[in-house]
């Protein structure tokens, strides 16, 4: 019997001991999953939405400008993966400021080819550990595309012998006999000038119009900022900033590049031979100075343009071949020539998707096979759609049978275009903004 009693008392000893064993290992695999999830729980409350706007390769990087839509949250970094078509490169930026409704462009170091390019928010768990959440956006680029870079003013002088040059800057000063500007005419002081700034309204904030007489107004429009291909500086419409660069970076025509130190030795005038910044200086053109060679000399010089009609004056002697007649759709090309551009495809819209958003729009006047319009511009002559609108992607029919339209896609995530309005699509902006 005591045996017995022994026995039973040493196998109730091993069940309990077999729980607790049972009872620890269930507890340490609950105790992971629990942390595990307490570090995504940390991360749930965080509701950063991250956009790309636009990406623009270069020789020896890859520029991504993001957007950081509305949103609470902590953003730690960003990682970057670029996809080359058949593997993935990772790039992280941390310690990173970007604020919600701010625009910043990244670069990273790649020079590869590039298909697309996904990001994806980094936050910091509770343990401290950086970890990076969904992918939040990606864009899809070609590579080889090069872009016309629009400049941001253009001065308009016309016509015109005195005032207001629309950047800031005068067409000329009027005096003696005939001392009051009058809409760019020196006229005589017997004739009273009332000053009227009703141009204000049409004009972009930072920029100046004509008040009618010899003074300017204070632009008062203020117009989404619609930046295409630029990935830093300033609108093309000169209403914002397109954004800024990174840290270590600096804008140069629209791409940020690594900051660097100008380096102009013993020059005192003319491009900084090491290609940092802009200038080495500027030479006293009142007392008759001009740069030769990164001196400045007052000995005669007479400009040769050859057959350029606008822009710089290759040999340095003074300021300009010419200007273009910008109201007749002219702009200066390379080459120093005026160019009249012309439109590529003209049609009318028949219908505009997402409702309220209208960022694709197809139409039947548009090519079904042959060319291509990516990164081109857009133009509306009716409805309420005043940009132009750079095209993200061009795509011809792929079943015809099923569904025989071409249908463009826009850079921008907002547009006021509208069915049955008759559209133009121009090659580059300057000649979308001219026509």
């Amino acid at each position: 019997m005591k045996k017995r009693g022994l026995s039973t008392i040493i196998a109730t000893l091993l069940i309990v001991l077999l729980i607790l064993v049972a009872t620890g290992i269930v507890w340490v695999a609950i105790k992971s999953i629990i942390t595990k999830n307490a570090e995504n729980i940390s991360l749930g409350k965080f509701t950063v939405d991250l956009e790309i706007n636009s990406v623009k390769k270069t020789d020896v990087n890859v520029n991504i400008k993001v957007k950081r839509n509305p949103g609470e949250g902590e953003l730690k970094g960003i990682t970057f993966v670029v996809f080359d078509g058949q593997n993935n490169y990772v790039f992280e930026k941390t310690n990173i400021t970007l604020k919600p409704l701010e625009i910043k462009t990244f670069v990273v170091d790649y020079t590869g080819e590039v298909v697309s390019v996904s990001i994806a928010p980094m936050f910091e768990s509770n343990s401290g550990k950086l970890i990076t959440g969904s992918i939040s956006d990606t864009y899809y680029i070609n590579a080889a595309d090069e872009e016309y870079i629009p400049t941001n003013c253009t001065p308009s002088c016309a016509g015109k012998e005195c005032g207001d040059d629309g950047c800031g800057n005068t067409c000329g000063e009027c005096s003696g006999n005939e001392p009051n500007c009058v809409l760019g005419t020196c006229v005589s002081s017997e004739e009273p000038c009332e000053a009227n700034c009703t141009c204000a309204g049409q004009t972009c904030v930072g920029q100046t119009c004509s008040d009618g007489c010899s003074g300017s107004c204070p632009g008062q429009l203020t117009l989404e900022i619609d930046c295409g291909s630029l990935m830093c500086g300033d609108s093309p419409h000169g209403c914002g900033v397109c954004a800024e660069c990174d840290t270590g970076y600096y804008c140069d025509g629209g791409i940020c590049v690594v900051s660097c130190v100008p380096d102009c030795g013993i020059r005192e005038c003319g491009a900084v031979p090491n290609g940092c910044g802009t200038s080495c200086g500027t030479c006293n053109s009142t007392a008759g100075e001009w740069c030769d060679n990164g001196f400045c000399s007052s000995e005669s010089c007479t400009p040769d343009c050859g057959i350029r009609n606008c822009g710089a004056v290759p040999n340095g002697c003074g300021t300009s071949c010419g200007t273009c007649n910008s109201t007749a759709g002219e702009y200066c090309g390379e080459e120093g020539i005026c160019i009249t551009e012309e439109s590529l495809n003209s049609g009318t819209v028949y219908s505009v998707w997402p409702l309220g958003i209208g960022i694709y729009f197809d139409s039947p006047d548009l090519p079904k096979s042959g060319v291509s319009y990516t990164n081109y511009y857009t133009k509306f002559l009716t409805g309420t759609e005043a940009r132009c609108l750079q095209i993200r992607d061009f795509v011809t029919p792929v079943v015809p049978e099923i569904y025989n339209m071409s249908y463009i896609r826009f850079v921008t995530s907002f547009t006021e275009v509208g069915a049955g309005d008759i559209y133009e699509i121009w090659e580059t902006y300057q000649g979308c903004i001219s026509s």
